[in-house]
């Protein structure tokens, strides 16, 4: 049986020790984005669930992983491309806990968020604000933004930063330039071994000064090839590469599986088929 605590702000959980290593899968959701995490003590998280068309992928993952349960499941903010897989989702697996921004979704004049808003905001669902962790010991999972609601639904993504070890990576969701100005303002000495880059690599984020603090070994971008709307943009690309870091795209490299053991991280071969 899994037990959860809050203590001042920090969510500490217990569970049987089953992982040798700290496993994130940024998965291949086509025009979206979708992560899953596996923690060196067998919890389990989901970080967004891809788009209404490509959430049963994210099903199809999960049963080719022979993945019965999830600890949490996080949807950092209401966009179709990051919260509409719940709905095929939560019909094959059921998170024991359940999170998101809080975002107000009554002025939406679409049914969607009102079907989301009563097929999700119900059971053991939390919302999640700055300063609240999630201590998976030994990783530990640092809400950073937002610590309150601007209305702007990009900015107010939530922005989550795992620990391991010697090991970080920031996941930034759909979070802004603004969002990252600060962000570094309340975190100075942030840094990142492995971002998410924001807003599937468009203009609107990643900015010269959040990109030089953070100096990753890795970028990777969620989206899907010949995107709508741009993404990623080469500029963009080009940022993070001149930063010395190595970018990857879902739509180039699939699935993406980083590895690691707290000290270094390993990229491997993700067993699940591209979109």
């Amino acid at each position: 049986m899994v037990r959860i605590f809050l203590v001042f702000g920090m969510i500490l959980w217990t569970v049987p020790c089953i992982a040798q290593s700290l496993k994130v899968y940024f998965l291949n959701v086509g025009e979206g984005e979708s992560t899953y995490i596996e923690t060196p003590s067998g919890q389990t998280m989901l970080i967004d669930a891809g788009n209404i068309m490509t959430g049963n992928s994210v099903v199809q993952f999960f049963r080719k992983q022979n993945i019965s349960a999830l600890q949490a499941l996080v949807i950092t903010h209401p966009h179709y491309d990051h919260m509409s897989g719940v709905f095929q989702l939560l019909s094959a697996i059921s998170p024991q806990y359940r999170y998101d921004n809080g975002q107000l979704l009554q002025e939406a004049d679409q049914d969607i968020y009102r079907w989301y808003r009563e097929f999700y905001r119900k059971d053991n669902y939390e919302i999640l604000r700055k300063g609240v962790s999630l201590d998976w010991n030994p990783v530990k999972i640092e809400i950073l933004s937002p610590g309150e609601l601007t209305g702007d639904w990009n900015r107010d993504s939530l922005v989550m930063l795992l620990r391991y070890g010697e090991i970080q990576f920031l996941f930034m969701a759909d979070a802004t330039t603004q969002t990252e100005t600060q962000i570094l303002q309340q975190f100075p000495n942030l840094r990142a071994d492995v971002v998410k880059v924001g807003h599937h690599g468009d203009q609107d984020a990643s900015s010269p000064a959040f990109v030089k603090a953070l100096h990753p070994r890795y970028a990777v971008i969620s989206t899907n090839s010949a995107n709508i709307r741009g993404y990623p943009s080469p500029q963009i690309v080009k940022r993070w590469t001149d930063a010395g870091a190595s970018v990857l795209t879902t739509f180039n490299d699939g699935t993406i599986l980083m590895e690691s053991d707290g000290h270094s991280i390993n990229l491997r071969a993700a067993p699940f088929s591209q979109f």
